[in-house]
């Protein structure tokens, strides 16, 4: 992961006043290595370690506490309530998923074992890979309290989205799927009920992507081919056709 640097000063974030309200400024180490290309870098050597990265981190995360004084970060259901607000009334299979991704949701439990601090963006956007098979995660802006089983999807979603993947089956020892939960579970436990959370996730990422869309792009414009998949999915209920 990409620390944070101090400032001159010794703080690791610095306020300024501005005309908009304060500004807080943050720097990071410049992350090593290179952008991930899905047709050039993406195999399963990569698979596996991106895996081994989502697991360290939950495996960290298990005994986190935030420090006194350090404000608690928000969970799912704050975000839940951002993206209900940003899906347009005339979208209304969208509107439908909404809802049933956050019944389930809610009924699932939320054990030191299932739950915590996570990234919730873990996308070909926000990780560099070097040579030797590194991988570097940075973007903690959207971090809050999730379940692992969903910070673990959402390199799933996108494989399956970019990759033309046929399925969601994340039983399958596949191309992805299968090195990728082989380096998860160096370091986490997974066991097969949590396993078959994972389409719903998929689902649950799928609704916040399209509601990211629908505020800040253009969802008759934004890649064609990936939103007819996604409103595919909606229809069927599937995590992605």
């Amino acid at each position: 992961m990409s620390g944070p640097l101090p400032s001159k000063d010794g703080n690791l974030a610095e306020t300024f006043d501005i005309e908009d309200g304060p500004l807080h400024v943050l720097v990071f180490t410049k992350a090593p290595g290179r952008p991930m290309q899905f047709s050039m870098n993406w195999n399963p050597y990569f698979h596996r370690r991106l895996g081994e990265l989502a697991g360290k981190t939950h495996s960290a995360t298990r005994i986190y506490q935030p420090s006194e004084g350090i404000q608690k970060r928000k969970s799912w259901l704050n975000d839940m309530r951002y993206i209900g607000q940003s899906i347009p009334k005339r979208e209304t299979i969208a509107r439908r998923e909404f809802d049933e991704v956050v019944e389930w949701a809610s009924s699932l439990e939320t054990s030191r074992d299932t739950f915590g601090l996570v990234h919730t963006d873990i996308n070909h956007s926000n990780y560099f890979g070097d040579d030797s098979g590194g991988v570097t995660v940075f973007d903690f802006d959207d971090a809050h309290y999730h379940w692992f089983a969903y910070d673990l999807s959402v390199p799933m979603f996108y494989a399956v989205l970019s990759f033309d993947l046929p399925s969601m089956d994340a039983t399958k020892q596949d191309w992805f799927c299968g090195p990728y939960l082989e380096g998860y579970t160096q370091h986490m436990d997974i066991n097969d009920e949590r396993i078959k959370r994972i389409p719903w996730f998929v689902r649950f990422r799928r609704i916040d992507l399209f509601a990211f869309i629908c505020k800040e792009l253009d969802i008759y414009d934004w890649d064609v081919k990936a939103m007819r998949r996604i409103r595919g999915g909606f229809l069927v209920r599937e995590p992605l056709v």
